[in-house]
């Protein structure tokens, strides 16, 4: 995972953070995750989409998918609570992102094959007899 340091958030999102700025002190973060390949973001995007704030959370979340940026938005009132559920996506996106490469790591074996395994693994002869 890389942060983007460089891009901006969408403007339409810059309008609205100024509105809410002018009536309150809201605050708010961008994270631009590059996720390396479209298809992982879309992965981590539709986990991530489902994963609802807390109903005690104060913050808003806001996701989008950029080809293969993850774009996330999250304002709120209180800091803590921003610092938390900036700290809860990386978490979440950390978590996707292990478990893709845990199932991509995977290797399909026949039952033949996991048949011989365990033959070659167990100690025993075919007469029943234990070998020493």
């Amino acid at each position: 995972m890389q942060i983007d340091r460089e891009s901006q958030c969408s403007s339409s999102d810059e309008s609205s953070n100024e509105t809410e700025r002018g009536q309150s002190s809201s605050n708010s973060i961008c994270i631009r995750l590059n996720l390396e390949e479209k298809w992982k973001a879309d992965i981590v995007y539709n986990t991530l989409i489902v994963d609802k704030l807390p109903k005690r959370s104060q913050s808003k979340l806001q996701l989008d998918l950029e080809g293969n940026y993850l774009v996330v938005n999250i304002t709120s009132n209180d800091q803590k609570s921003l610092m938390k559920s900036a700290n809860n996506v990386f978490d979440m996106c950390q978590l996707s992102k292990n478990c893709m490469e845990t199932v991509g790591a995977y290797k399909y074996q026949p039952i033949n094959s996991v048949k011989k395994i365990k033959e070659k693994n167990n100690p025993k002869k075919k007469d029943g007899k234990i070998n020493c």
